[in-house]
């Protein structure tokens, strides 16, 4: 699985103390919205009224998309050749 390009730099951030928490959340709603086609959904993210709304909606974003990826990945991948069952 290709992991998100930011990662590494995320992951660092939360080891920091200069860095606030709340600061964290936008920034992971951020980078999580960006990889996301969907408008809806960042608008959604921007639409929350403070940080608390903005890190929930980020967590259930989180959770629904490892729900796709588990999903994706179940997929069988003895598709006869250049087909998909989608």
């Amino acid at each position: 699985m290709k992991r998100h390009r930011h990662q590494a730099n995320v992951l660092e951030w939360f080891d920091r103390d200069d860095i606030p928490s709340h600061v964290l959340i936008e920034v992971i709603g951020h980078l999580l919205m960006t990889t996301v086609d969907d408008a809806e959904r960042r608008y959604s993210l921007l639409a929350q009224p403070d940080t608390l709304q903005r890190a929930a909606f980020t967590e259930r974003q989180i959770y629904r998309l490892a729900e796709e990826i588990c999903l994706a990945g179940a997929q069988s991948s003895d598709w006869p050749k250049g087909l998909s069952w989608n």
